[in-house]
């Protein structure tokens, strides 16, 4: 698996892992849908992810956050998003330390 970060012809990082390397977490109730796809490089924790409530929005939210020491930046997807978190967290082994969990 790989992720890669930047524009087109311009990538800023690429990190690539067997699925191991990879963890996820998914929380679900009705209305909410939280879905996170991180990996830990250099001490920094970078998360891939899709938010959805109901009750602040009917379009889900998608973006990258990177954190380290508990300090969080998170950049937004401004344009059309490609959605395949489903069919990779099939794959991954769930991050059990998260308060998110694994429903």
């Amino acid at each position: 698996m790989s992720y890669r970060f930047g524009a087109m012809g311009k990538m800023e990082m690429t990190y690539s892992a067997n699925e191991d390397g990879f963890l996820y977490n998914h929380y679900f109730r009705q209305g909410v849908d939280y879905r996170r796809i991180h990996f830990v490089n250099a001490g920094y924790e970078y998360s891939v992810f899709r938010n959805y409530d109901a009750s602040e929005s009917l379009v889900p939210d998608y973006g990258v956050a990177v954190s380290r020491d508990g300090d969080e930046v998170q950049a937004r997807c401004q344009s059309q998003v490609v959605d395949n978190l489903s069919e990779m967290i099939g794959r991954l082994k769930c991050d059990e330390s998260s308060a998110l969990g694994c429903s």
